[in-house]
């Protein structure tokens, strides 16, 4: 990762803790972060780390086979390959830790596969891409155990400043433990300033519009705010925020963090 490059840190896996504080039922996702003109070159290796706990949430599941989000710890390690010139991909292996009625020990949640294209024309700070990413989730964290999402990448840099918006489609496949297995949307967007050339502050905003057909934002939306610094050392890169939910859909309070470094 580099602060100039920007803030998606890149990373062999290294220790970091990213709590997750939901007075919601539901919990955090498995990767909270809003991709900006950060691309491994070809041959390039890196791995993420991403982490969160839900020390108050729902007791009780909220459909069949689910585990109820109270005091789970769920860790996501992603190992990323640069392929060609504008190409990149990524592997997702997330589990979820806790000891309960319904899950005891430590569980591997499924895999996740992604495929980047992302293009940065020289000269004007502009850059503009699309990840495509397919998913197998336990019911134990997700009512669908196949899905899909398509995300659009577009953005500016220009001198200390950053500004990224991930335009998001979510495609859930096969048959749902839940009503509702509509295609979602969602938009993530981050501002940034470069304090230095190893740091940075910003702010991210998540907000999900819910289903295509009735997409919205406001109070039936989920809106959740981050304050974000991202930093560079030698070899590793650290993204970590706080953030706030505005609506009821969303956690309350949520911290994260990733941790990496190519290799």
């Amino acid at each position: 990762m580099q602060i100039r490059r920007h803030s998606r840190p890149v990373a062999p896996l290294v220790a970091v803790t990213a709590i997750a504080f939901a007075l919601r039922a539901q919990a955090a996702p498995d990767e909270i972060q809003v991709y900006i003109d950060t691309l491994l070159a070809p041959g390039e290796r890196a791995v993420e780390l991403h982490m969160n706990y839900v020390p108050r949430g729902a007791t009780e599941p909220e459909y069949p086979g689910q585990v109820p989000p109270n005091h789970v710890f769920r860790i996501t390690p992603e190992i990323s390959w640069g392929l060609a010139p504008g190409w990149d991909m990524g592997v997702y292996i997330p589990f979820s830790f806790v000891n309960n009625e319904y899950q005891n020990g430590l569980r591997l949640d499924g895999a996740k596969l992604r495929l980047r294209r992302l293009w940065k024309p020289e000269g004007d700070g502009v850059f503009y891409g699309i990840n495509f990413e397919l998913a197998y989730g336990s019911y134990r964290v997700s009512p669908n155990l196949w899905r899909t999402e398509v995300r659009g990448i577009v953005g500016w840099r220009g001198g200390p400043w950053l500004l990224s918006l991930n335009p998001i489609v979510e495609i859930p496949i096969g048959p749902s433990r839940t009503d509702d297995d509509r295609v979602g949307l969602a938009l993530n967007a981050k501002v940034a300033y470069a304090v230095t050339d190893t740091f940075a502050v910003g702010i991210e905003q998540y907000s999900d519009l819910g289903a295509a057909t009735s997409a919205t934002f406001g109070p039936l939306s989920g809106e959740t705010t981050f304050a974000v610094v991202d930093f560079e050392g030698k070899g590793w890169g650290l993204n970590f925020g706080v953030g706030r939910g505005w609506t009821d859909s969303v956690d309350t309070w949520v911290v994260k963090a990733i941790v990496g470094a190519e290799f």
